[in-house]
């Protein structure tokens, strides 16, 4: 935990990933070459139906099927980033059977 004057108090990382702009790498891309060890616990994994918010950012209907993954993003045991992805079912029948999100 640290704290900010006129912020607040956060429960992050100070760690910091070196990335240039000049290529799109992945996280693990960009943590591996820091010789630092990746690892990524999932929290939630499922199918649901879109809410308003997301069926909006995703510009599909509300109650459309939608893949959901919250996982955290580890860096030798700390936590980097916790990633929340939403996609709709449609677009990856299956995904969860068959790939390993950890």
């Amino acid at each position: 935990m640290y704290s900010r004057t006129g912020k607040g108090t956060f429960v992050a990382s100070r760690t910091k990933i070196d990335q240039t702009l000049e290529a799109l790498t992945s996280f693990t891309e960009d943590i591996v070459t820091q010789w630092k060890r990746v690892t990524s616990p999932v929290i939630k994994m499922g199918i649901e139906l879109a809410k308003e918010f997301e069926a909006g950012k995703l510009k599909i209907n509300p109650a459309t099927r939608l893949f959901v993954l919250y996982r955290f993003r580890l860096a030798d045991d700390e936590i980097i980033s916790l990633e929340c992805t939403f996609i709709p079912y449609a677009l990856c029948r299956d995904i969860e059977k068959y790939y390993d999100f950890s």
